[in-house]
């Protein structure tokens, strides 16, 4: 009877234990998804403050890159202007010479015209 009441303890520990170690495993699975989540959280809002920090960054550039694009299309223009204005004012330069040269340019080809005959 001793032996039975012994044996039947020690069933009864045994049961104890395995139930400590179920409930053990169950806790470690637990631990280990949560764990899991978390680490799949830490990801995502990585990724999502990478791909934020990207698109901040690139509007920047986009927006510095307009702005060194605009300054250069202005000092063209003005270049331009100043070529313009430039040869304009040589166009009328020779066009005067031209004309004040006209009259002797008559002249001289009448002589040369005379010579000729």
């Amino acid at each position: 009877m001793w032996r039975e009441i012994r044996d039947a303890q020690k069933v009864s520990i045994l049961i104890h234990i395995i139930q400590d170690i179920l409930q053990a495993e169950k806790k470690a699975e637990e631990t280990v998804k949560k764990a899991e989540e978390t680490k799949s959280k830490i990801i995502e809002d990585a990724r999502h403050q990478a791909l934020s920090y990207i698109n901040k960054r690139q509007k920047e550039i986009d927006l510095r890159q307009e702005d060194i694009i605009s300054k250069k299309k202005e000092e063209i223009e003005m270049i331009k202007q100043k070529i313009q204005s430039e040869s304009q004012s040589r166009i009328a330069e020779v066009e005067a010479q031209a004309k004040r040269n006209s009259g002797s340019a008559k002249e001289f080809v009448l002589k040369e015209f005379e010579k000729s005959l």
